[in-house]
């Protein structure tokens, strides 16, 4: 080789070495990451860990310049738009096989750009729970998961952005107890000043020799049903979750492991609910009679709460036939029908257009269950508290 040929060949290896460096240091060329240095391969492997729990646009990436006439990007970008408003701000589409954290650690090696950032993704606000069992609970939520019509549901997650409930608000339930050892209840429990989490309004007797005043534990499963559906603990990663996230569930036990009880301790109950501060008193009981008793009519009357009584499961028109409680005239009482995963009323549900007010989710419902497996599906019950609680907020 002649020495003038050496000496081009030797200019043009320092040119080309020094336009690799210079692109290399703006970020031009992207290199497999594993020929990349540690530090390099480090600050991409930390901002990949970084955006880990992020939604981003796949492929995109938001550039700030500093100058708006030095712009200089990767080899294969291409630029999407620009914002009038935002001068030197552009959306760019990375090229294939780079990925937006390499993308970031590369413009933020290009001195004239002031910031660059994942495109994020954004959505409507709606503030769902971690519950495992979400998914099916489609009172709450219906996507058409269990076949029903989407959106025929209380809109809880609408709520939810605004309130998911508070320790502050009590709801006595009066019904067969509640089991109170439950994991998806018991935070949310009210207790007395002695530890008591409501009553037991049932005399002991032959059959049930173990009841005591005290002790209101669910030997039924309706009570904890109904409970769960009100108030199961919300965002807490196991279970369901109730229409309130948080509350205080007062259990006043009026109904026998037989599903039975009378109006006698149903009033002493509601009484005992209006002393002790329940802001709500769910009924999910009744019958269908010829005759509403004064007593009963008296003490919802009378009493401070707002009362919310299922319109019952006869499929009879409580216009014409009187159902108790849930036909008392007052203010303060709410009568509940239920409806299916269509939107339609259960072929089970009492209606009425004098006497029932508003109709909820109430068939094939996802709740919590006593003394067995930890959820379970219920339909032919009285449960109507999916508005009760929601009226909380």
């Amino acid at each position: 080789m002649s020495k003038r040929t050496f000496i081009k060949f030797k200019i043009f290896i320092l040119s080309f070495i020094q336009i690799y460096v210079l692109f290399s240091s703006m970020g031009v060329f992207s290199l497999d990451i594993k020929s990349m240095d540690n530090h390099l391969r480090n600050r991409i492997l930390t901002m990949d860990s970084f955006l880990e729990n992020t939604s981003y646009v796949e492929g995109e990436l938001l550039v700030k310049f500093k100058n708006n006439t030095q712009k200089k990007h990767l080899v294969g970008v291409e630029v999407g738009e620009t914002f009038e408003f935002v001068p030197g701000l552009e959306r760019i589409h990375l090229p294939k096989g780079l990925s937006v954290p390499e993308g970031i650690i590369r413009y933020q090696n290009n001195p004239n750009v002031l910031y660059v950032e994942p495109n994020f993704e954004i959505s409507i606000n709606k503030r769902k729970p971690n519950d495992l069992e979400f998914e099916d609970l489609w009172g709450l939520e219906n996507t058409g998961q269990l076949g029903g019509i989407v959106g025929s549901d209380i809109d809880a997650l609408l709520a939810w952005e605004i309130e998911t409930g508070s320790k502050e608000v009590i709801i006595a339930v009066i019904d067969s107890g509640v089991d109170y050892h439950h994991p998806d209840l018991k935070d949310n429990l009210w207790q007395d000043e002695f530890g008591n989490y409501g009553r037991n309004f049932i005399e002991p007797s032959y059959d049930f020799p173990h009841y005591t005043l005290y002790d209101p534990f669910d030997d039924e499963g309706h009570g904890t049903a109904v409970a769960g559906i009100i108030a199961g603990v919300g965002n807490n990663n196991i279970g369901i979750t109730g229409v309130l996230w948080d509350g205080q569930i007062m259990s006043l036990k009026i109904l026998s492991g037989a599903g039975t009880g009378s109006i006698s301790n149903l009033v002493k109950a509601i009484d005992f609910a209006n002393t002790n501060g329940a802001d709500v008193i769910n009924l999910s009981l009744g019958a269908s009679v010829t005759m509403i008793p004064q007593t009963l009519i008296d003490s919802i009357k009378n009493s401070n709460a707002v009362i919310v009584a299922s319109a019952g499961n006869d499929r009879l028109n409580n216009d014409d036939f009187s159902h108790y409680p849930s036909n008392i005239n007052s203010p303060n009482l709410i009568a509940v029908a239920a409806t299916n995963m269509s939107d339609q009323l259960t072929d089970f549900s009492n209606y009425g257009f004098n006497t029932v007010h508003v109709a909820a989710p109430g068939q094939e419902i996802l709740t919590t269950t006593s003394m067995r497996n930890m959820v379970c599906f219920l339909e032919h019950r009285h449960l109507r508290p999916l508005f009760q609680a929601f009226q909380v907020f």
